[in-house]
């Protein structure tokens, strides 16, 4: 019987040639359409999935685009601005350097420095005559006002 047995048409088994196949031929046809019909459904909403997706995608990526567009408009916006500024803030240097500001500077600066070296020159025997003091009992109370020092040098001292 093992021998006999082969499988015929969309899987089902028969015996020979047996008569009573004829009958399943039509239910067969009927359910070879469902399967054909439900596989075309499966393939539309598949392929409706597959498309909804395909135009997310592409509206994702016109997002993107003009994303990066802007991102580089604004990148253009601020380079020209940087270049801007970064030309004035040259062109602001060249007027110090080509000016006689930087000689005022050089003055100010060196008037700061003789101004402090003249008053330490200033509280230096100032400072002498408090560690002096500091080390002696006898200490008088308005003894550093009396000391040539100048004003800024005496409050600090006293």
């Amino acid at each position: 019987m093992d021998s006999q047995l082969r499988v015929r048409n969309h899987g089902f088994a028969t015996i020979g040639s047996q008569p009573w196949i004829r009958y399943f031929r039509p239910e067969i046809k009927k359910i070879e359409k469902q399967s054909t019909r439900r596989l075309d459904g499966r393939n539309s909403a598949i392929n409706e999935d597959s498309e909804e997706r395909s135009q997310e995608w592409i509206r994702n990526k016109e997002i993107r685009n003009i994303k990066k567009q802007s991102t580089k408009r604004l990148d253009d916006r601020n380079s020209a601005i940087n270049e801007d500024m970064k030309s004035s803030i040259d062109a602001y240097f060249e007027d110090l350097n080509g000016s006689d500001y930087k000689q005022r500077i050089e003055m100010r600066f060196a008037l700061a420095l003789a101004a402090i070296c003249l008053a330490v020159s200033y509280a230096e025997p100032a400072i002498s005559q408090a560690r002096t003091a500091a080390t002696t009992t006898s200490t008088k109370p308005g003894r550093f006002l009396s000391l040539p020092v100048p004003a800024k040098c005496a409050s600090l001292l006293a």
